[in-house]
């Protein structure tokens, strides 16, 4: 969708109000669609907000939108709205780190894990892989360890 693009290039050209005000247009002319592809695009438009948001460390607000996501769509089988969960899983863990919670993004990262870990979609793969390195080097073990210390 060409809001979604536009909210993206306003992103790197660092104008962030306008970019967000852009994913707030598309949450709002398209969120209560039922199309797959449109709800593919409200799905993109509110990670890429929590993700900006989280990036001009507005924590509450990043988080905020990335628990609109799983909720709004952690039901879907499609891969293109699971994905989208699995960002914002990931996006939410990130701002956790960042914002000293450092338990509660561990945990999320991990449910990360578990949750998406049989996906076979590419780009789940991927969010999947940075999850677990993100486990890795923030705390120093690997999954499997520790889930070994919690058992």
């Amino acid at each position: 969708m060409a809001l979604v693009n536009k909210g993206r290039r306003l992103g790197q050209l660092q104008r962030s109000e306008e970019e967000i005000a852009v994913y707030d247009s598309v949450v709002s002319r398209y969120g209560d669609v039922n199309e797959p592809a449109l709800r593919e695009q409200v799905a993109k438009a509110l990670v890429n907000k929590g993700v900006r948001l989280g990036q001009l460390q507005l924590s509450e607000e990043a988080i905020a939108v990335c628990d609109a996501v799983v909720s709004r769509y952690a039901d879907a089988g499609e891969p293109a709205l699971r994905e989208p969960v699995a960002k914002a899983l990931l996006c939410k863990a990130i701002v956790l780190w960042s914002s000293d919670r450092r338990g509660a993004a561990r945990q999320l990262l991990e449910t990360l894990v578990v949750r998406f870990q049989e996906d076979q979609e590419r780009s789940i793969v991927e969010i999947v892989s940075a999850a677990r390195a993100g486990l890795e080097e923030l705390f120093g073990e690997s999954e499997e360890s520790a889930r070994n210390d919690r058992a």
